[in-house]
């Protein structure tokens, strides 16, 4: 408990002394029967990010990028990719480490493109937007070589050198925003993000029965960049998605004469139950077991995520729950902050609980209001602040494994703490994918990382510089396999895009796995020093 460097262990529950101080294990058999534990919660977290993905940070995703009139990729390099590093972006800004830094960013890279980019090219095939994927790689792989050559070199950095990797990437996104504004304007680019529903579900309301919500027409042609594609990958691609529409999906339930508070309580009770009737009449044994142990994640969601999905009736207004998310909701960060010793609980209730009442005398049970888009950006960052959560820990989990089965600090840094901060990102991207958001997701695979890696790098590297700072240049075993791996993987990925003219197919996914697999088996190896690794050995001269 006074090791600093076990507080590296620590993020909201500390393991590492609940096993070796709360229950005071004293053979190695008492830690391995707490690592399974460890190891139930964190499958139950994954759980809890597949709800919060599925049901809230998705939808809510959906409606920003359409207000903002994005188009898929464009949301997917920004929105999407700031969601799903933020946080985590946020919390290596201390890590100092240069090369640490590096080896770890790089590995969730890895993961990032060629696991969850293999999983949408096997289960969801599309066609990319062929030159904004050559972009996206392209400034991916100068980035990537532009700080490989930086934490290579033995000379001292200036601060244009550090400062570098932020210029890259202000001037991807530059050419991204511009790029696409210009195809706006000359009527060339793809159109923007729709709000599709699954051709093979019906739409759910917030009370678990089907919407009447009217149904548009299947779009009869994907979105084209660059060549025509053939008839056939135009109709396949075509058939899996519909449009909804929204604007009667708002007011279907609206009748003027209606009182203004018609079915609060019966409405709110439908909201907040956790496994509706309806589901639960029509399934077997195992879904309803399932069902029970999501419930208490379900109840909790619902409880401190306001939901707006314009599929659903009424975007999913419910007039006493989202009042009351408005005093619950802001609760959930203070609650958080309060485990560090900030406690401000009590100044979030003097400020939401007036601005519930307002809305509550505002608002109407039958059509949400004006401002129901606020909403919205409440759903996405609570959205994102649960999945945070949720990964963080699931990587504190897997660190303790992998502790306590004894790996070395580099091996868990490239293997499980990368399967552990990514796998928020994995749900989330397969989730949209489902939703008929490949290329958002897709394109978020890269985004992401590329966001991580080059943002969290330069900021180190030149606040460490403008601070006088020396970097913390210790040399992971695993540091130069992370790159020459990663640099194969964003080849490969240019080689098969313009081989089966951008059109993901699930062999594409197959082969990212092996290339993944080839990885973890050459590092598996290093680690046990069957083999050498790509780093450098130290000589040590001897007087």
């Amino acid at each position: 408990m006074r090791t600093p460097h076990c507080e590296n262990f620590k993020y909201i529950i500390d393991y590492v002394s609940f096993i070796e101080c709360g229950l005071k294990a004293q053979s190695h058999m008492t830690e391995v029967f707490a690592v399974f534990g460890f190891l139930i919660l964190g499958l139950y977290l994954l759980l809890c990010i597949a709800v919060i993905a599925n049901s809230y940070f998705g939808p809510a995703l959906k409606s920003i990028a359409k207000k903002m009139r994005m188009n898929e990729h464009l949301a997917g390099v920004t929105l999407l990719a700031f969601g799903n590093s933020a946080a985590d972006f946020s919390a290596q800004l201390t890590n100092t480490n240069i090369h640490h830094l590096f080896m770890d960013t790089v590995s969730s890279a890895i993961f990032a493109t060629l696991i969850s980019g293999g999983l949408i090219c096997i289960f969801y095939p599309f066609q990319m937007e062929r030159y904004d994927m050559v972009i996206d790689i392209l400034f991916f792989i100068i980035g990537v070589m532009y700080l490989e050559y930086i934490l290579a070199s033995d000379s001292t950095l200036t601060l244009s050198w550090c400062v570098g990797p932020i210029i890259i990437y202000i001037i991807y996104l530059a050419i991204n925003i511009t790029d696409t504004f210009l195809e706006k304007k000359y009527g060339n680019a793809p159109p923007s993000i729709l709000i599709l529903a699954t051709k093979s579900r019906a739409s759910f309301g917030r009370s678990g029965r089907p919407s009447n919500a009217p149904r548009v027409q299947s779009l009869r042609s994907s979105r084209i960049s660059g060549s025509q594609r053939s008839a056939r990958q135009t109709t396949y691609f075509a058939e899996r998605r519909e449009t909804v529409d929204e604007a009667m999906t708002r007011v279907l339930r609206h009748r003027k004469q209606n009182p203004k508070n018609l079915n609060l309580l019966n409405e709110f009770i439908s909201a907040i139950v956790p496994i509706q009737a309806t589901d639960w009449e029509r399934s077997g044994k195992f879904i309803r077991t399932f069902l029970i142990i999501r419930a208490p994640l379900v109840f909790l969601c619902q409880l401190f995520i306001p939901v707006v999905n314009v599929e659903h009736e009424k975007h999913g207004w419910s007039k006493l729950l989202n009042c009351l998310h408005i005093v619950v909701t802001p609760l959930l960060p203070a609650l958080i902050l309060s485990v560090y010793g900030a406690d401000i609980s009590f100044t979030v209730l003097l400020v939401t609980i007036p601005v519930a009442i307002a809305v509550f005398l505002h608002s109407r049970t039958d059509i949400p209001p004006p401002y129901h888009f606020v909403f919205t950006l409440v759903c996405g960052v609570t959205s994102m602040l649960l999945i945070f959560v949720c990964a963080r820990e699931i990587s504190e989990i897997v660190v303790v494994i992998g502790m306590v089965v004894g790996l070395s600090e580099s091996f868990i840094t490239i293997t499980v703490n990368s399967w552990g901060s990514s796998v928020g990102m994995l749900v989330t991207n397969m989730t949209l994918a489902h939703h008929g958001y490949e290329r958002m997701a897709f394109a978020s695979c890269y985004g992401g990382p590329f966001f991580m890696l080059i943002m969290s790098n330069g900021i180190i590297m030149t606040s460490q510089h403008l601070l006088g700072h020396e970097f913390s240049v210790s040399n992971g075993l695993f540091y130069e396999n992370s790159y020459i791996f990663f640099m194969l993987s964003l080849v490969s990925t240019l080689i098969w895009a313009f081989s089966f003219d951008f059109v993901t197919r699930p062999s594409v996914g197959v082969f990212n796995f092996m290339l993944y697999l080839l990885f973890i088996i050459y590092a598996v190896l290093a680690e046990k020093e069957v083999i050498h690794s790509f780093t450098r050995d130290e000589h040590i001269d001897v007087v």
